[in-house]
């Protein structure tokens, strides 16, 4: 995977204690972004449970992929998919996801 930055973990807009963080997904292969150059990868076997279930949310709700050439890292965070996903997490294309996770998962991930 290519270096994405400046994709980082940003505050939730409604929720204080949880983030809107970039997940990529390429393959069977993921990457959690938790802070500028800071990142977990994971394989399919690999991947922790709370964001595989995430992900089967986000992706049971038909995608609205914005195009690539109009992904930036303002836009990417805007959830455009459905408004019932505001809490989990949203798909912005089809490598790219913006998962909801609190600040105490947060901090777990980074430890781990």
């Amino acid at each position: 995977m290519s270096n994405r930055d400046p994709y980082v973990p940003i505050m939730h807009s409604s929720w204080t204690d949880h983030w809107r963080v970039p997940l990529w997904v390429e393959g069977n292969t993921y990457r959690l972004s938790l802070g500028k150059d800071f990142y977990r990868h994971y394989k399919d076997e690999t991947l922790p449970t709370q964001l595989r279930s995430t992900l089967a949310m986000i992706n049971a709700f038909p995608p609205v992929d914005v195009p690539v050439w109009e992904i930036n890292p303002i836009n990417a965070y805007i959830n455009v998919q459905d408004p019932k996903l505001d809490t989990i997490g949203w798909r912005v294309n089809r490598i790219l996801y913006i998962v909801v996770l609190s600040g105490e998962l947060m901090t777990e991930y980074q430890r781990s």
